[in-house]
């Protein structure tokens, strides 16, 4: 999917190190133009749009969100789109209707 890259998501660094995921991916807007949209600077770091789930429970929405690339080295995982597709597949019924 063109100009989306896809992480997976962890609870905390020490269970990234753990590869123990949260099975949420989130799906982050990346826009290599000269006039990148999609993307500020907050506190020295870049801030992106994204699309994340928010998990309340045993409910779970998805929506337009942010998140620093502090936050995606940190609690995050690069993964293809095609694995994207298999661990969260409903981040897809938003992107591919965008």
């Amino acid at each position: 999917m063109k100009n989306y890259r896809f992480y997976l998501e962890y609870a905390s660094k020490q269970a990234k190190r753990k590869k123990q995921d949260l099975g949420t991916v989130i799906a982050v807007w990346y826009d290599k133009s000269e006039f990148a949209q999609g993307a500020y600077q907050s506190g020295g770091q870049w801030v992106r749009d994204c699309i994340s789930s928010v998990i309340e429970g045993n409910k779970e929405c998805l929506g337009h969100s942010s998140c620093s690339d502090g936050y995606l080295r940190e609690k995050t995982k690069r993964i293809p789109e095609s694995l994207a597709r298999t661990m969260h597949p409903q981040i897809f019924n938003i992107l591919d209707n965008d």
